[in-house]
């Protein structure tokens, strides 16, 4: 995947306008390179993601879940993170890494308002799920 991203970004490198910053237009390259793979081979494989848990508790801390997490929550926590579809997935991982909504727009290519629509949907569904 990485060698992929990386020839991706080469061959786009000159269609790159400038209209972000070099950081959103890598991570939207990436990103759709990584989804264009992950709905080809949806089939033949599980889509989980290693979740950092660290930033994941502190993502539920802030977000009102229970304020002292323990680890059978956050591993219920990881576990809805993966049952999310591939764009919910991209976004949860962005947000985790602290991007911010107008970036995460530009890189999933919806509204910010959308964006931010989402994330507030994915945690009042976890929230009723922890």
């Amino acid at each position: 995947m990485y060698q992929e991203i990386l020839i991706k970004i080469w061959q786009c490198l000159s269609s790159f306008k400038g209209d972000s910053s070099i950081h959103t237009w890598v991570y939207k390259v990436a990103l759709n390179t990584s989804i264009s793979y992950a709905n080809k081979e949806i089939r033949r494989m599980n889509f989980t993601m290693r979740w950092d848990e660290q930033k994941v508790k502190l993502f539920a801390e802030s977000d009102g879940f229970e304020s002292n997490i323990k680890e059978k929550q956050l591993a219920i926590l990881s576990n809805q993170l993966d049952q999310l579809n591939v764009i919910d997935k991209a976004i949860m991982l962005l947000v985790l890494e602290d991007i911010s909504t107008k970036e995460i727009a530009e890189i999933i290519g919806i509204t910010e308002p959308n964006v931010r629509v989402k994330i507030h949907r994915i945690k009042n569904e976890m929230k009723l799920k922890l």
